[in-house]
């Protein structure tokens, strides 16, 4: 579910169904969004590279976590988003993709339910956060 653009960003959430299994569908959701972006960049770049134009470049954090979500705001001005860490690790986990040269990276929490689907990357520093974070490179087409 697309909850909003924020620029040139776009925020994503995957509600993990109720049981067993549940976040494990939801990251799968979650690759599965980022592999059909993939397939709909790709056509655009080679139409782009015929024209001499570079191609459109993007990165995508996948984090699993607990948020809060809601209406936040003042009266007439109300924004139904989501808060906490998980979202900013995810934000913060992006600027990865630009280092690492790849479209999609992963933290740790997600490579735990979907482990078939990433590889290690190392650790990084991120902004506001005292410890290095361990990143992942989603395997295969993403």
């Amino acid at each position: 579910e697309v909850l909003k653009f924020i620029g040139d960003g776009m925020l994503a959430i995957f509600r993990a169904p109720e049981g067993e299994g549940g976040e494990a569908r939801a990251c799968e959701a979650a690759l599965a969004a980022t592999r059909d972006l993939a397939a709909r960049v790709q056509p655009l770049n080679a139409a782009r590279t015929a024209e001499g134009a570079p191609p459109i470049r993007y990165g995508v954090a996948l984090h699993y976590g607990d948020v809060l979500y809601g209406n936040i705001g003042a009266p007439g001005r109300l924004d139904f988003t989501v808060i906490g860490p998980a979202v900013n690790l995810a934000a913060r986990l992006e600027p990865i993709c630009g280092q690492l040269g790849v479209p999609v990276v992963a933290s740790a929490a997600f490579a735990s339910r979907c482990p078939e689907a990433v590889a290690p990357a190392g650790e990084y520093a991120l902004k506001g956060l005292a410890e290095p974070v361990e990143a992942f490179v989603v395997q295969g087409r993403a």
